[in-house]
């Protein structure tokens, strides 16, 4: 009996984890896939995609109180993303 208790507490354990890796693989997923949405989207603004990688890493954004593109999105995720559309689509459009 205690042989089956062990071995079920290591077959919950085994899921839980295995659950846990799954949501964190989704999380990772979703949040990559936005930041290609958003890399695809400001790419055109520059002469090569280095550039557009550097600014989306480095260049400070005063519209974002100094943070750059890639923390809004690290640190908002969603809002964030959202946030990033809006201020990309009022940049094109000129209304910044």
């Amino acid at each position: 009996m205690q042989n089956i208790s062990v071995l079920l507490y290591f077959l919950v354990t085994f899921h839980a984890i295995q659950l846990k890796m799954n949501l964190d693989s989704l999380d990772y997923y979703t949040k990559n896939q936005r930041q290609v949405k958003f890399m695809m989207r400001i790419t055109p603004w520059f002469n090569d995609s280095d550039d557009a990688d550097n600014w989306f890493s480095y260049q400070k954004l005063s519209y974002f109180g100094g943070m750059t593109a890639e923390e809004v999105l690290i640190e908002n995720g969603a809002n964030g993303y959202e946030s990033l559309m809006e201020y990309a689509n009022k940049k094109e459009h000129k209304k910044l």
